[in-house]
């Protein structure tokens, strides 16, 4: 159950930057829902750590984590520049949704929590994991 979580956590800032990168094509933006396919990314991406978890076990552990996110996100801030940073994560999961009516600021402060309270429940887990039984 845990890897599953960690899967679905993991995959979800590499789909992210993928949405990005797509994001950045208008041709593409402007005939596809690219919202869609960041979920449907998120889902295939969720499926396939989690099916192979074995092989990505350096991923999905806390330094993995660590580090997925930090290169994700630095690849959605040169892809996206410093102005774009916040409203284009947040156009991919408001356009996907179907919730063109949601602030930026809300789609923003939940995926800040996501990512902020999905690292310490992964850290906190292994912290767990790890502990020395008497």
């Amino acid at each position: 159950m845990i890897a599953a979580i960690k899967a679905l956590y993991n995959a979800f800032p590499i789909a992210m930057l993928a949405g990005t990168a797509l994001f950045r094509i208008t041709w593409l933006e402007m005939r596809v829902n690219l919202g869609w396919i960041f979920f449907a990314l998120w889902g295939i991406l969720a499926v396939i750590l989690g099916t192979w978890s074995r092989f990505f076990v350096k991923l999905l552990d806390v330094r993995g984590t660590t580090a997925n996110l930090c290169v994700c996100g630095l690849g959605i801030f040169l892809l996206s520049g410093r102005t774009r940073l916040f409203s284009t994560p947040a156009a991919l999961i408001r356009e996907g949704l179907g919730l063109t009516r949601l602030p930026f600021l809300w789609i923003n402060a939940t995926i800040a929590g996501f990512l902020l309270l999905g690292w310490l429940a992964l850290f906190f887990a292994n912290r767990k994991q790890r502990a020395p039984r008497n």
